[in-house]
């Protein structure tokens, strides 16, 4: 099967750009003709995409929308889909002129379509610059999305959104996967560490981890926090650190990946995401199959983290953040232990990579079939 993917980006740092990538290096893995269109900048920290899978790199330039830009977009897109002739296209997130671009000649191909959202269509996110992306749906975007074969998104609560938009087309619920590493979890308890990674954005909750830790304020743990500033919101969350006097627990290491990410993952005891919204949370998923049982909140589809007894999934707030939070850390070793290893089975039982693009590559040949009947 030839199989197209186009991402608005490649930066290391967001959660549709990884699992794009992710996606499709299995599927290429399973002998699929796989390729990725996308844009870049000199500026991006890019993923590192396989040789076999074909790239097309379009240049990007920070007025995205300047009409000289959209131009060379849509011929770049053109040519490449000709030069590739895919099967199936999978489109991932929303708004850039390069998703408009894809669908666009997509259609006019008679290529049929998947789409993954990636939880950009989740009532959180879109009131979130409401103004700008209530012109872009008028525009384009809802007109766009309609011609979509079909949606993929990474938890029921993603595929009631779309239904309550008013979205007809079939939906699948496939999660994203995970490798298993070997992690020694005996070790991870020594350094009493909390691990916060993702984007410092004022969706991510990390005020209310703020608040709920100046009601604990233990002496033995320190709060790591890993993630590109979004929206200039580092400096709000510094300045109630320093406020609150809390600048010995709090320390801020900027993006992390490759080896640096991995020895943080496997050596913090702790993975907390206090979220007011999330699609899926590739990160969640990251810090269980390393072994950290994790917090997180019902803005985030991760219920079965508490059947697994591998956290807390918690209402979203200060004083629910706060006794999660305090249940932990008066826990003996051997309840924090029990907990890792719970947080690695979740991982395995059901974010294996082997079963979850088997499931997606029989929607792609589902898809292909009943788009040509």
């Amino acid at each position: 099967m030839k199989i197209f993917h186009v991402i608005e980006r490649l930066f290391k740092y967001g959660g549709a750009n990884v699992a794009c990538v992710d996606i499709a290096t299995r599927e290429m893995l399973f002998g699929n003709d796989v390729a990725i269109f996308s844009t870049s900048s000199s500026h991006d920290d890019n993923l590192v995409i396989p040789s076999q899978i074909t790239t097309f790199i379009c240049k990007r330039i920070n007025s995205f929308f300047r009409l000289s830009y959209v131009e060379n977009l849509n011929a770049e897109m053109k040519k490449a889909i000709d030069e590739f002739h895919p099967d199936i296209i999978h489109v991932h997130a929303l708004w850039d002129p390069l998703i408009h671009a894809a669908i666009k000649y997509a259609s006019m191909k008679n290529i049929p379509i998947v789409h993954s959202p990636h939880g950009m269509l989740t009532p959180w996110a879109l009131s979130n610059k409401k103004n700008k992306k209530r012109i872009a749906w008028r525009l384009y975007q809802h007109v766009d999305l309609k011609k979509v074969s079909l949606f993929h998104v990474t938890c029921e609560d993603e595929k009631q959104d779309l239904l309550r938009l008013g979205f007809k087309q079939p939906v699948e619920v496939i999660p994203l996967g995970m490798d298993i590493p070997s992690v020694d979890l005996k070790n991870k308890d020594d350094l009493k560490l909390i691990l916060f990674m993702s984007r410092i954005h004022p969706k991510k909750g990390l005020l209310n981890l703020v608040e709920a830790w100046n009601r604990i304020r233990n002496p033995q743990w320190q709060i790591i926090i890993c993630g590109p500033d979004d929206d200039s919101h580092q400096k709000v969350v510094e300045d109630r650190i320093k406020t609150l006097k809390l600048n010995s627990f709090f320390e801020f290491k900027g993006s992390v990946t490759g080896k640096a990410k991995e020895d943080l993952l496997n050596k913090c005891s702790l993975f907390v995401l206090p979220t007011f919204s999330e699609n899926f949370g590739i990160v969640v998923l990251e810090a269980l199959a390393h072994g950290m049982p994790v917090i997180t909140t019902v803005g985030s589809p991760w219920h079965s983290i508490e059947k697994y007894g591998a956290g807390w999934w918690i209402e979203i707030g200060v004083e629910p953040l706060y006794k999660a939070l305090d249940e932990f850390i008066k826990m003996d070793f051997q309840e924090r232990l029990k907990m890792a290893y719970n947080a690695q089975t979740l991982a395995k039982d059901k974010y294996s990579w082997d079963t979850i693009i088997l499931n997606m590559l029989d929607v792609y040949k589902k898809v292909i079939s009943k788009y040509h009947e």
